[in-house]
């Protein structure tokens, strides 16, 4: 009987260690995403020497922000890191490591997009990605923690986030860095054009790929500026957020970089674009101290929202990149260099 009960914990102990096996080597999250961030991270790493700021983001970084307009405005060298899908905590963390590995040591300035540091609905697809174990570290758990113990609502809902913000953060330390470096390949032609590489490269606009019809990206379009009146203060930020941009700002000044935090326009997709309500707060508390750059409100840049501009609610076509490059050199002229 023993020796029965042994072998079946030796099975149950094999088909645990396999789950935990393929969840190292199974990613939900798309490939290239990876790929892009590891490739970036490399060839910045052995050309970060050439370049006087990084603008660092997500794909509203990769696909919005041309090195090339950008540089010709401000006569700075500038290097897009941005990646598709990297927001939220992932990308305060994966930041922050970098930070303190010295990736950014040569580097004057940074340019950093904001973006909700605590999103649940994010977090069970991102957690399962190759890129995870940046997604939830014991920092964030704290984080998540305080939102929940401090948020509106029944014990009962409390009690299952918490379950959640424990499972993530040991689903996270399973996202070893050795194992990503046996399976992900790193393109450094992904990274031509000084980190420029847009998924949309063309002047197709959202009408022209039939996502809508005129009248509903017209209607829509309209809705985001009547929502900028609204929105754009309604939301106060808790003060653990605000510390946490406030100490991301302190590391960097540590290292004798100027950090710029960049409020992104979301085009038009309502969840992106509600994000900004509570970061416009969060610059109202910091502006004083920090730098920044806000181009979200669709009364004061309304190109960023014209669908002939956009190639998808989230992100503009090469048209709608150069004006923005355009508007974020001069923008940064005017803010961070005095010019």
């Amino acid at each position: 009987m023993r020796r029965f009960l042994k072998k079946v914990s030796i099975g149950v102990l094999i088909v645990i260690l396999a789950a935990f096996g393929m969840d190292l080597l199974i990613s939900t999250d798309s490939p290239e995403m990876a790929d892009l961030l590891f490739a970036k991270r490399e060839y910045f790493e052995k050309n970060k020497s050439k370049y006087d700021v990084v603008t660092f983001g997500s794909s509203l970084v990769q696909m919005h922000h041309s090195p090339a307009v950008f540089d010709e405005i401000t006569g700075l060298k500038s290097f897009n890191f941005g990646v598709g899908g990297m927001f939220g905590n992932e990308k305060f963390n994966i930041f922050n490591s970098m930070l303190r590995e010295g990736y950014f040591d040569d580097t004057k300035y940074v340019i950093y997009e904001m973006g909700r540091l605590v999103d649940f609905e994010q977090m069970d697809r991102k957690i399962e990605s190759m890129r995870g174990r940046f997604y939830f570290t014991f920092s964030d758990f704290v984080l998540l923690t305080r939102l929940i113990v401090t948020a509106d609502g029944n014990r009962e809902g409390k009690i299952d986030h918490f379950k959640k913000a424990v499972s993530y953060f040991f689903k996270s330390r399973l996202k070893v860095s050795p194992i990503e470096s046996y399976f992900i390949s790193r393109s450094l032609d992904e990274v031509e054009n000084n980190g420029f590489n847009a998924l949309a490269l063309d002047t197709a606009s959202m009408k022209d790929v039939g996502m809508w019809a005129l009248a509903q990206e017209k209607r829509l379009a309209e809705k985001r500026i009547e929502q900028s009146r609204s929105i754009r203060k309604k939301f106060e930020a808790e003060d653990f957020l605000i510390d946490a941009y406030a100490e991301l700002a302190n590391r960097c000044s540590e290292r004798g970089i100027t950090i710029v935090f960049l409020i992104s326009p979301k085009s038009l997709s309502v969840s992106r674009y509600e994000e900004n309500s509570y970061l416009i707060s969060i610059k109202e508390h910091l502006s004083e101290r920090f730098h920044f750059i806000d181009l979200s409100n669709p009364a004061e840049y309304p190109g960023f929202f014209d669908v002939q501009n956009s190639v998808s609610t989230n992100h503009m076509n090469l048209n709608g990149a150069i004006l923005f490059s355009e508007k974020l050199g001069e923008k940064f002229n005017e803010v961070v260099l005095g010019n």
